[in-house]
C-alpha cells in the first residue's frame, strides 16, 4: 500500500510540473510576443521604439532564468541573440529581425507544449 501511495504522489508531482511548465512557457512567450508586436507597431508608425525595445529586453532578462528550467537552452540562446539583433540593428533590418524573433518565440511556445508529438 505504501508503494501505491508513493506512486500516486509521484504522478501528481510530475503532472504539477508539466502544468507549471506549460503555463509558464505560454505566459512568457505570449508576453514577449505582445511586446514585440507593440515594437513593430511603433516602428511602422515611425515612433521611437527605444522604450518598447527596452521593455522587451527587461522582460526577456526576467523570464530567461525561469525558462532555463523548462525549455531547451539552445532555443533560449537563439532568442537572446535575436533580441540583441533587433535592438542593435538598423531600421532597414528591423522588420526582418523582428519577424525572425517572433518565429523563434512562437516555435519555443509550440515545441514545449505537452503533447504526444513532443513526448516521442
Amino acid at each position: 500500500m505504501k508503494r501505491l501511495i508513493i506512486a500516486v504522489v509521484l504522478i501528481i508531482f510530475v503532472a504539477g510540473l508539466i502544468l507549471t511548465s506549460v503555463y509558464t512557457i505560454d505566459h512568457c512567450c505570449t508576453s514577449l510576443l505582445d511586446t514585440l508586436s507593440l515594437c513593430e507597431e511603433e516602428f511602422k508608425a515611425e515612433k521611437n521604439t527605444a522604450p518598447s525595445l527596452s521593455k522587451l529586453l527587461s522582460q526577456w532578462e526576467s523570464y530567461e532564468p525561469v525558462l532555463m528550467i523548462f525549455a531547451n537552452h539552445s532555443s533560449l540562446e537563439e532568442i537572446g541573440y535575436s533580441i540583441a539583433r533587433v535592438r542593435l540593428g538598423d531600421s532597414e533590418d528591423f522588420l526582418k529581425e523582428s519577424a525572425e524573433l517572433k518565429e523563434r518565440i512562437h516555435h519555443l511556445k509550440i515545441s514545449e507544449k505537452f503533447s504526444l508529438k513532443t513526448i516521442t
